[in-house]
């Protein structure tokens, strides 16, 4: 079922920074691009106008103030160009809530839903590649004019992925898979995980690296840190039966001082959420309690289970009386 529309409009409010900024980029390109075509309309209507008399005395394009590039003569590569204005013209005037929120129909692939997505607000960067590839002197061939079509993050330069267009994913809890993310999280990429229904436990510590801030959480109100973070970041809005943690790359150099567990849930009698089964799910939620053991003593506390001291030690225990191991054969 389709997330809440005020955790929607908080998933857009976090975004919101990153969006602006792609779209600034994207704007600031279409309005280039419309000029070097006004420019050399304006060069061909002066040189029409100048007639023989300019004929190897008068530079037409210096003469009408063009900059150092130029739109092409050639009628092809031209219609290429203003194609790819048309596209970028097209991008920077939809709101957020038509480009970045992508609902995942139960059942179906969350990769494809957000690869597809990517590529499509990714028809900005191959816009202004094929421009680029007309002003190199380029023909424009089916493969540059397919630029205009799509690009997907794995294509986008340095400079593009910190502009990255964020993305807003209303996905099942079945259906979550955070590895449809990795290849777009990097630059300035903003994600937020809309999630419904039942979920697994930990997804997102799949995520935690030293340089990406990540957020698993059941408040919305908490989304609002994501319009502060520099980096690539991804957020998670997930059931309250769910783990809640944070990993704040400018807290420090170590995961201790980086990661903080703010809520555990025990793992007994949970069955299979989607493909993922059981045991995956409890060695989600012990990866995180391994990550962040200093900062959760209390974890050492499972009925039945003597305590013990050290974090390897505690971690173990807490697998052991969070498992329902029933569903593990």
């Amino acid at each position: 079922m389709p997330s809440d529309p005020a955790a929607v409009a908080a998933a857009l409010a976090a975004v919101a920074p990153a969006f602006s900024a792609w779209r600034s980029a994207v704007a600031a390109t279409a309005e280039e691009v419309r000029g070097l075509l006004a420019r050399q309309a304006a060069g061909d209507g002066a040189a029409a106008a100048l007639g023989s008399f300019a004929a190897g005395r008068i530079d037409v394009g210096r003469f009408v103030g063009l900059a150092v590039r130029r739109a092409p003569a050639d009628p092809a590569a031209a219609e290429a160009m203003r194609r790819a204005a048309a596209v970028l013209s097209a991008l920077a005037g939809a709101p957020a809530g038509e480009q970045c929120v992508v609902r995942v129909a139960a059942g179906t692939s969350m990769r494809d839903a957000v690869h597809d997505a990517w590529r499509r607000l990714g028809r900005a960067f191959g816009a202004a590649h094929a421009v680029g590839l007309v002003q190199q002197g380029r023909a424009a061939t089916e493969a540059e004019e397919g630029l205009v079509r799509g690009l997907a993050p794995g294509l986008w330069t340095r400079r593009e992925r910190r502009v990255a267009p964020p993305l807003v994913v209303d996905v099942a809890g079945a259906d979550l898979d955070v590895g449809a993310l990795l290849a777009g999280l990097d630059g300035g990429a903003k994600v937020v995980l809309l999630v419904s229904g039942p979920c697994a436990p930990a997804p997102l510590v799949r995520l935690v690296t030293p340089g990406t801030f990540v957020l698993q959480t059941s408040d919305p109100a908490e989304l609002a840190v994501l319009s502060k973070v520099a980096g690539p970041a991804v957020a998670a809005l997930v059931p309250e039966d769910a783990a809640a943690f944070v990993h704040e790359p400018a807290r420090g150099p170590t995961l201790s001082t980086r990661l903080v567990l703010r809520r555990v849930p025990k793992g007994a009698g949970r069955g299979p959420v989607g493909p993922w089964s059981a045991a995956q799910q409890a060695e989600e939620l012990a990866q995180l309690v391994a990550l962040g053991a200093t900062d959760v003593p209390a974890l050492a506390s499972v009925p039945g289970v003597p305590a013990v001291d050290d974090p390897a030690g505690r971690v173990a225990t807490w697998l052991l009386g969070a498992v329902d191991w029933k569903d593990l054969g």
